[in-house]
């Protein structure tokens, strides 16, 4: 393992300065377009510092925004910070992923090839993440109209596997929290602060996918040490 560290951080410095923040491109996906709860994914993630393989993103909250076509830093996380809904008041601010979310974007999320799937996937992600409660047109059943009953299904398979219950470090799963490090660098409203989405990133092999995405991160520490 302190090989294949070595190994990474060396990649990373290999690159010079440019290499020394991790980042995240979006753009829009097939999903989103139709949409009665404001936006959503499904995103198409491209990375950079290192390049990793392209792949399908969803988001967490329904309050936070991003823009398309911008070179987003990162930190790496396994809950959504701040913005949003969260139930659990044993972390206030710190809305931890559930198992039933982290089920629903492995097994639908990546295979989600329309506006209808996408959608599905992204509404039964946000009712697992309290980002939205029934009420007044706003029902299940209004959801499964829009979806082919597709919105229910993801959404009873995610109760079925973990529910709400807080991911583990087996889950798969993890967050990017994305950032600006500017006011409105990325051309979104001053008023909105650097705190970006938060969207869900797959670690299918547990470690290894989880070191490369924080590989400029870990980079950047090392040389602020030295620099100090």
């Amino acid at each position: 393992m302190k090989k294949q560290l070595a190994v990474f951080a060396t990649m990373a410095l290999a690159g010079g300065l440019s290499a020394m923040a991790s980042q995240v491109m979006l753009g829009n996906g097939v999903g989103g377009n139709v949409d009665p709860l404001r936006g959503g994914g499904i995103f198409n993630a491209t990375f950079q510092n290192p390049v990793l393989p392209a792949t399908k993103t969803y988001c967490l909250e329904r309050s936070e925004r991003l823009a398309f076509g911008y070179w987003y830093d990162y930190s790496i996380n396994n809950a959504a910070v701040g913005g949003g809904g969260d139930d659990d008041a044993s972390t206030p601010g710190y809305d931890i992923v559930s198992k039933g979310t982290a089920y629903i974007f492995k097994t639908y999320g990546q295979a989600a090839n329309s506006e209808v799937t996408a959608n599905a996937v992204q509404w039964a992600i946000w009712y697992l993440e309290d980002e939205f409660e029934y009420g007044g047109t706003l029902t299940a059943a209004f959801l499964d109209g829009l979806t082919g009953n597709l919105y229910s299904q993801y959404l009873a398979a995610g109760m079925a596997n973990g529910g709400k219950a807080n991911i583990d470090a087996n889950s798969g799963v993890q967050v990017l929290n994305l950032y600006v490090t500017s006011l409105g660098a990325d051309g979104l409203p001053n008023s909105l602060g650097l705190n970006r989405q938060d969207v869900l990133i797959g670690v299918p092999d547990g470690g290894t996918t989880l070191l490369l995405l924080g590989a400029g991160l870990t980079v950047v520490g090392i040389a602020r040490r030295r620099l100090a």
